[in-house]
């Protein structure tokens, strides 16, 4: 799938945005077996450790509740899921006062969601970039939302003011 064109120039998009200050959220959607966690895993190998993948799936309600409910034969459909659940997610996926914040993961092999399995760390390359010249994680972590997430935002505000801007796309 990666020697795919549109597949190359998906992953080149992808990768921008980990260039940006704070998280970015890239959403794969289609239709059952439309190949959107076969696309997720390959964007995931070509970005790590700069990426996370969320699917929709861990927040399958869990099969015990759709036994009662009557709808196990049907998981998978709509009414399946916790939307405000995941919408809930993605929204502190976008406050960028939130640190790490961890999701849950479906399991085939037990045909339920584990809590809490998916770690989605805050703004990865400067983390790493504080992490390269000598803090810990959780202070890399911590600086980068914190005074360095403010300064961004403050940059980005005077945007509009600016005679010229020239993006720079980070280089691996």
């Amino acid at each position: 799938m990666r020697s795919d064109p549109a597949v190359q120039q998906l992953v080149q998009r992808a990768a921008e945005l980990t260039g940006r200050p704070g998280r970015a959220i890239l959403g794969i959607t289609g239709p059952p077996a439309a190949g959107k966690t076969t696309l997720a895993e390959t964007l995931l190998a070509e970005l790590a450790p700069h990426a996370a993948y969320v699917p929709l799936d861990g927040f399958h309600l869990a099969h015990h509740v759709l036994q009662e409910l009557g709808t196990a034969h049907r998981k998978g459909a709509p009414d399946t899921f916790d939307a405000a659940g995941y919408l809930a997610l993605l929204r502190r996926l976008r406050d960028p006062g939130e640190g790490t914040v961890y999701a849950p993961q479906f399991r085939r092999e037990i045909e339920d969601s584990l809590a809490n399995a998916i770690p989605v760390r805050p703004a990865a390359r400067l983390t790493d970039r504080h992490v390269r010249y000598g803090r810990d994680g959780a202070e890399a972590a911590a600086r980068a939302t914190g005074p360095d997430q403010r300064n961004a935002e403050l940059i980005e505000a005077t945007k509009p003011h600016a005679d010229l801007i020239i993006s720079v796309i980070p280089e691996d």
